[in-house]
């Protein structure tokens, strides 16, 4: 078998579709993005995202499609294939075209029957119950429940500002081994700036008959059901900060950390009424932290469960991992936070969820650790809502 380099053809209006016996067989195939000769097997590429196979016996006996993406956004246009008609070309292409087509058409199918698992009765009454706990000189915090679509109250704090309003919204989602008072120090530097907020619980934070443990690592679709509930009782309590009458609702923003960034992931992804979105110390996958870190206490976790089972439990609830989500937040606009000392998943992970993430986007990184403690994380979050949801740019430190 002959070898020969390919060489590139600049897609222009010079460019020379090959006829037939115009090049030798060439073999080559992609790895690691590269370009590299295998046995039995030639490609024609077209760009660099979409991807025709077939085997020199093709054309007298089977042949393979592998599309990726669209076939026809290439600046070049690699040829390693010859001794065909122009017909069987078109042929070719018009197939890896369909199936590209296909695929892209299942994988927004799949993201809609995702979607649909968080839908919910908007309908039913909030029976919000509320009492103000303490004012300061901004404003005052309240301790209220409204009601779960999934049973139960959701308890949760809000902060409301001093004044009439119209004032922005803010829906705080805390994170997995915190509680809803995690975010009322922020909270109430926002009121000062014009926001109410409101930072709800989750399941696994309430009394009995409502509570929900969310570690059933022998039966994780039990989880799953947990995780979309938080992500539902989320979505209800934007319906509360909507339905107040000194909240605009062209103003409303969603921060998240940790497992609030997860769920805030999704949530930006199936609920439109966000103006932005902050996403803190955010995993691109459950697997990531179960499966894969070097956490000592969580490597010692995974030491005592039984071989396979944390296998079929990410397998599970990964279905609602944030990188199934992320890459629909569009058109709200993300900033995201990570830290270079992460002790809970890598960069590579990181990497992952940054480079799915839909624009606009912002990312930054701080020198701490996954409770993202730095003072400067605090000023970018608000110099962002400023921007994005035009709150009053104050002090924070007095």
């Amino acid at each position: 078998m002959r070898r020969h380099k390919l060489e590139p053809i600049e897609k222009s209006s010079q460019a020379q579709a090959p006829s037939h016996g115009a090049l030798p067989t060439e073999k080559v195939s992609r790895k690691d993005g590269k370009a590299q000769r295998e046995e039995g097997e030639s490609w024609w590429v077209i760009s660099e995202k979409s991807r025709v196979a077939f085997t020199p016996e093709a054309f007298g006996g089977d042949m393979f499609i592998a599309p990726r993406l669209n076939c026809f956004t290439a600046s070049r246009l690699y040829v390693a294939e010859a001794n065909f008609s122009m017909r069987t070309l078109l042929a070719l292409l018009t197939l890896a075209s369909l199936a590209a087509t296909s695929a892209q058409a299942q994988t927004a199918t799949d993201f809609q029957s995702l979607a649909r698992l968080f839908d919910y009765d908007a309908k039913q009454p909030l029976d919000v119950q509320d009492k103000i706990i303490e004012e300061f000189p901004d404003g005052t915090l309240h301790d209220l429940t409204y009601t779960s679509p999934k049973g139960g109250p959701v308890d949760a704090y809000l902060v409301v500002p001093k004044g009439k309003g119209p004032f922005a919204a803010i829906l705080f989602g805390h994170w997995g081994n915190g509680t809803r008072a995690e975010f009322i120090p922020e909270a109430k530097i926002y009121a000062k700036a014009g926001a109410v907020s409101l930072l709800p619980d989750y399941p696994w934070d309430r009394p009995q008959p409502w509570y929900r443990s969310l570690d059933h690592y022998d039966k994780p679709d039990l989880d799953r059901e947990n995780i979309i509930q938080t992500v539902v009782d989320l979505r209800r309590g934007i319906d509360l900060l909507l339905a107040r009458t000194d909240v605009d609702p062209e103003r409303l923003a969603y921060i998240g950390h940790s497992y609030g960034a997860q769920w805030g992931s999704i949530l930006t992804a199936v609920d439109k009424r966000m103006k932005t979105t902050i996403l803190m110390a955010g995993v691109a996958e459950f697997g990531d932290v179960y499966l894969r870190t070097t956490d000592p206490g969580l490597t010692d976790f995974r030491k005592t469960q039984p071989a396979g089972q944390l296998e079929k439990y990410c397998d599970v609830v990964g279905q609602l991992d944030a990188i199934h989500f992320v890459g629909h937040a569009a058109p709200i606009p993300l900033l995201l936070q990570f830290a270079n000392y992460e002790q809970y998943f890598d960069k590579t992970s990181m990497q992952h969820y940054v480079s799915t993430a839909s624009d606009p986007k912002k990312v930054l990184y701080y020198d701490t650790g996954h409770d993202l403690n730095d003072f400067q994380a605090l000023e970018d979050r608000y110099d962002w809502l400023v921007d994005q949801i035009h709150l009053r740019r104050e002090p924070i430190l007095r």
